[in-house]
């Protein structure tokens, strides 16, 4: 999962400092829930902070985006577009913890549940082909949003044991035979249709 751990650790002793200071959060509950997160893979201390009531969504979503200087997007009022949703695979969000946002032209704005690390983004931007832009947004509406694409996904049937039935043919010759593909543009042509596709 993205970011790092180095970089993970160091976004949540920095969010946990800054809860405990001013005074959201009790120091043994949020050393409590950063040790479980770094223990568990998936799990995010923003989003084990909101899931175990120990914090307001809002507060710790904006205590982090100033910290990281980062922007934040509301996934719930300012839902992903299609587009962008698609440009970042539902396996990948998973493990980066994000998901797409808006794509406007080359750039892939992506909504992280915790900052990325720039190798993150470098190789994140490397294999979805566009400069991803990083904000952040609630980890609990990312998963929403994951697990929405995963039982959107469909699957395609299983084949049966026997296999496929055969094709038959639905052009012949004249004389009964099947047509080679190379004889099916001058069958075409001779039959008359009104548009080719082939």
């Amino acid at each position: 999962m993205s970011p790092s751990a180095a970089t993970r650790t160091e976004w949540n002793r920095r969010l946990a400092q800054a809860l405990v200071a001013d005074g959201v959060v009790a120091d043994d509950t949020v050393t409590a829930l950063a040790q479980e997160a770094a223990a568990t893979s998936g799990t995010s201390l923003p989003g084990l902070l909101v899931r175990r009531g120990a914090a307001d969504p809002q507060v710790v979503l904006t205590t982090l985006a100033h910290l990281a200087q980062l922007p934040v997007v509301d996934l719930y009022t300012d839902g992903p577009d299609a587009a962008a949703l698609t440009a970042l695979p539902a396996v990948l969000g998973r493990e980066y913890g994000a998901v797409g946002h808006r794509l406007q032209g080359e750039q892939l704005v992506v909504a992280f549940a915790e900052p990325p690390d720039t190798d993150d983004l470098r190789s994140l931007s490397a294999m979805l082909g566009y400069v991803v832009a990083p904000v952040l947004a609630d980890a609990i509406a990312i998963d929403q949003v994951l697990d929405a694409l995963d039982s959107a996904a469909v699957e395609p049937p299983p084949l049966p044991a026997e296999g496929l039935p055969p094709v038959e043919p639905t052009a012949a010759a004249p004389d009964g035979s099947p047509l080679h593909i190379d004889d099916l543009l001058p069958y075409a042509v001779g039959v008359g249709p009104s548009d080719l596709h082939l």
